[in-house]
């Protein structure tokens, strides 16, 4: 999906707490990231809602695959979810950084996505995405543990961007793919600017 045309168009951002991390580096602006996080919220209800529709009973008797605190306790599940995203999110901002990395960004998240799922699955049902869990919880009216999932995910991600800001500086565009056969709206896009730069150059 981040490969496909709408995701190298729109910037690949499944994700809210992704988009809070890029806004806190600067490359989105508060109307901006409102916005990508409506549509965040939209989708994963509108699939919530089809996957009920389909599947019926079979998607009631899984919750619609609700996100919920394991059996070490909602602590245990706050922790994880922030410790992970953070991990998730800082691995993106690493490949995004690196020029010759960056292409391979979407690999590098799903891979990283696998890993969590695989640690967490003790402690919680893993979410790092508020928008993943809000979805099947406002479809079936179910809300264990939604809290932690709201909160963590975002927290986890703000603070991934205020420890690359200090070790690395700003990360160059908030595209998890950019290529330039697409228009780059984000703010302050490095990238964008080393392409103009150099089409002045062969133009000069």
């Amino acid at each position: 999906m981040i490969y496909s045309p709408l995701g190298r168009r729109g910037g690949g951002h499944l994700h809210p707490a992704l988009t809070f991390g890029f806004l806190r580096l600067g490359k989105l602006r508060w109307q901006g990231a409102a916005a990508y996080v409506a549509a965040q919220i939209l989708g994963t209800l509108a699939a919530a809602a089809l996957v009920l529709v389909v599947w019926g009973s079979w998607a009631r008797s899984v919750d619609l695959g609700a996100t919920t605190p394991g059996p070490l306790g909602p602590w245990a599940a706050l922790a994880a979810e922030l410790l992970l995203t953070f991990a998730l999110v800082s691995v993106v901002f690493h490949f995004v950084d690196r020029p010759r990395l960056m292409r391979f960004t979407p690999v590098a998240a799903g891979l990283t996505t696998l890993a969590c799922v695989l640690v967490e699955a003790p402690a919680s049902t893993t979410s790092l995405n508020p928008a993943r869990t809000l979805g099947p919880d406002v479809v079936t009216g179910s809300y264990r543990g939604l809290w932690i999932y709201l909160l963590a995910p975002p927290l986890g991600a703000v603070l991934a961007a205020v420890v690359f800001r200090r070790t690395r500086g700003e990360v160059p565009c908030a595209k998890l793919v950019h290529t330039d056969d697409y228009v780059c709206h984000f703010r302050d896009c490095a990238y964008r600017k080393a392409a103009e730069v150099a089409a002045s150059r062969l133009d000069a």
